[in-house]
């Protein structure tokens, strides 16, 4: 159900452009490579945002049952880390279907989706723990503080 969502929305956001447009159908891209070469990415869940967001929300349910964080800024920590992750994500998509469609399956999908993407997924599952942390308003205590 994400991983179709998440093919919708960087289907809509990169289209316009792409040379030879993206479009998506249920939890796939369809992205030409060539004028009668059409590739279907297939976005799973271990694709889609839903593996970065999860471990999180965890994280930010402890927040939000925390005494020491008011719950409507944990909240809105959750809500600023869900965007961050879900753009990284999209910028990681997006990305990999125009380095294929740029470069072809053997250089631009095997680097963008190996590395490349790796690389941004690590990058926004580390921004949206900064996010859910720094929006939470989490602060050592003055005790701590105190001790040190």
């Amino acid at each position: 159900m994400a991983s179709a969502w998440e093919a919708q929305l960087v289907s809509w956001w990169l289209n316009p452009l792409l040379k030879e447009g993206v479009v998506s159908s249920g939890d796939y891209c369809l992205v030409s490579i060539a004028p009668d070469n059409l590739v279907a990415f297939h976005i799973t869940a271990e694709c889609s945002a839903v593996v970065l967001v999860a471990p999180l929300l965890v994280v930010g349910a402890f927040f939000v049952l925390s005494q020491r964080i008011r719950w409507v800024r944990a909240l809105a920590g959750i809500v600023s880390m869900l965007v961050v992750i879900v753009v990284a994500n999209q910028l990681r998509l997006g990305l990999i279907a125009w380095a294929t469609q740029m470069w072809g399956m053997s250089h631009g999908y095997e680097i963008t989706h190996r590395l490349v993407g790796s690389l941004i997924g690590i990058v926004g599952f580390i921004a949206g723990l900064v996010t859910l942390i720094l929006a939470s308003g989490l602060r050592r205590s003055k005790e701590d503080e105190g001790n040190e």
